[in-house]
C-alpha cells in the first residue's frame, strides 16, 4: 500500500473543510436574506412557526429599515404630480402659504416637488392640464413672486440630485439618514406636512411613531396630507392592527378611531386615494403600536400587520 504524506493529507482535509463551510454560508444567505432571492410570502418574527425554506425569518424592524433603504421610490414626482395625487384642498392649501408659511415634503424622492414649488414660474409641461380648479390654483403658483412663496423642508434617505439650489433659503434638503432619525428641533414646525408615499408608506417605524412625529411638528391651523396610493394598493386599507377590543381592524379604520384628529378621505380617481389629517384637540394620545410582520410589494408600500399595545 502507498504512503500518505500526513502533512499532504491534513492540508487537504483543512481545504475541504474550509469549502464546505463557505458552501454552507453562501446557501444561508441566498434562502434566508430577503433581499436574496429567499424572500419570504409573510416576513415576521423569530416565531419558529414562521419558516420560509426551513430558515428563521428575519425580525420585523430589521426587514424593515432594509424596505426603507431598498425599496424603489417615486424619483421624478414634480408639482404637477404632487397636485394630481391630491384632491383638490392641498393645492387650496399651498395658494395660501405665504412668506411664513413652511411646508414638509417627507419622502421627498428627488425633492423636484418641493424645488418647484418655490423656484418654478414657467410650466415645463404645458400640455398636461387639470379639468378642475387645480388649474387654476396652479398656476396661481407659477405667478407668485419668489420672495412671497414658503419655505419648503425636502427629507428623503437619499437624494441623488447634487448641487440643489437653495433659492435664497426657501428651500431645505435633509438627507442621508431616516426621518425617525432627525433630531425635533432641526425640523422645527409646519403648516403643511405631505406624505406622497413617502414616510408612512415605507418608514421602518410603527406608524404611530411616525404620525406622532406628525402632530408634534404641526402648526395648531396645520394639515398633512397622506397619499395611500390607488383603490388596488392603498396599504392603509391593506395593513391590519389588532386592537384590545375590537379584534383585527385595518389600519384605515384604526386611523379613524384616534380621538381629537379630524380625518378626511379625499378620491381624485381610482389611481389616487388621498387623507386630510387636522388636529381638533391640543392634545392628541396616539395607541402604541408593535410590528408583528409584514409583506413587501415591490415599489408598493408594504402591508403592515401591527398589535396595539395600549
Amino acid at each position: 500500500m502507498a504512503k500518505v504524506n500526513n502533512s499532504v493529507y491534513f492540508t487537504g482535509l483543512l481545504v475541504l473543510e474550509g469549502l464546505t463551510l463557505v458552501g454552507l454560508f453562501l446557501i444561508f444567505r441566498t434562502q434566508s436574506h430577503p433581499f436574496t432571492g429567499g424572500a419570504a410570502e409573510l416576513l415576521g418574527s423569530h416565531d419558529p412557526s414562521q419558516r420560509v425554506r426551513g430558515d428563521l425569518i428575519p425580525p420585523p424592524d430589521i426587514l424593515a429599515k432594509d424596505i426603507t433603504y431598498n425599496a424603489s421610490f417615486f424619483q421624478s414626482n414634480d408639482l404637477k404630480s404632487y397636485l394630481a395625487a391630491f384632491p383638490i384642498a392641498f393645492a387650496r392649501r399651498l395658494t395660501q402659504l405665504g412668506a411664513k408659511g413652511r411646508l414638509l415634503d417627507a419622502g421627498a424622492g428627488e425633492a423636484l416637488f418641493a424645488e418647484q414649488l418655490v423656484s418654478l414660474e414657467k410650466d415645463p409641461s404645458p400640455e398636461l392640464t387639470f379639468n378642475d380648479e387645480r388649474e387654476d390654483l396652479f398656476r396661481q403658483l407659477l405667478e407668485r413672486p419668489l420672495i412671497e412663496r414658503p419655505v419648503v423642508v425636502a427629507v428623503d434617505v437619499e437624494i441623488k440630485r447634487k448641487d440643489i439650489p437653495r433659492h435664497d433659503g426657501h428651500l431645505e434638503i435633509l438627507s442621508g439618514r431616516l426621518f425617525e432619525e432627525i433630531p425635533m428641533g432641526i425640523l422645527a414646525t409646519f403648516d403643511v406636512i405631505v406624505d406622497n408615499q413617502g414616510v408612512l408608506a415605507f418608514s421602518s417605524s410603527p406608524v404611530d411613531q411616525t404620525l406622532g412625529r406628525y402632530l408634534a411638528i404641526l402648526r395648531e391651523d396645520g394639515a398633512i396630507f397622506v397619499s395611500l396610493g390607488s383603490e388596488d394598493s392603498n396599504y392603509a386599507a391593506a395593513s391590519r392592527v389588532r386592537t384590545p377590543d375590537r379584534g383585527s381592524i385595518s389600519l384605515l379604520d384604526w386611523l379613524y378611531s384616534i380621538e381629537g384628529l379630524s380625518i378626511q378621505m379625499g378620491s381624485v380617481d381610482k389611481d389616487h386615494r388621498a387623507l386630510m389629517i387636522s388636529k381638533v384637540s391640543r392634545t392628541v394620545t396616539l395607541p402604541r403600536l408593535k410590528l408583528e410582520s409584514m409583506k413587501p410589494r415591490g415599489s408598493e408600500a408594504p402591508v403592515r400587520f401591527y398589535v396595539q399595545e395600549r
